[in-house]
């Protein structure tokens, strides 16, 4: 069966969505246990199961990887309700 060209578009996307989830993933292990100053992208990528271009294409540097990781934690307590919004607050 042929693949229409929306059909390969959204596989592109999910492959990309997964590769970024590996990376964040083994970031947010590699982050946790040793900090920001000990850790490596070596590391994060060896753990992540893919290739060192993958972390450079999509973050560029490790102080953006560590940033999305932080960010992706905040968007997390947020939403879990452990950290209030600034409207919560208001009110």
């Amino acid at each position: 069966m042929l693949q229409t060209a929306s059909d390969i578009a959204q596989n592109v996307g999910s492959i990309r969505k997964g590769t970024i989830k590996k990376v964040l993933l083994a970031a947010e292990r590699v982050f946790g246990r040793r900090g920001f100053a000990g850790s490596t992208i070596a590391e994060i990528v060896r753990q992540a199961g893919l290739p060192k271009a993958n972390l450079h294409y999509y973050f560029g540097t490790k102080d953006r990887l560590y940033q999305a990781v932080r960010e992706g934690i905040i968007r997390c307590l947020i939403t879990s309700h452990i950290i209030p919004t600034r409207l919560e607050v208001d009110t």
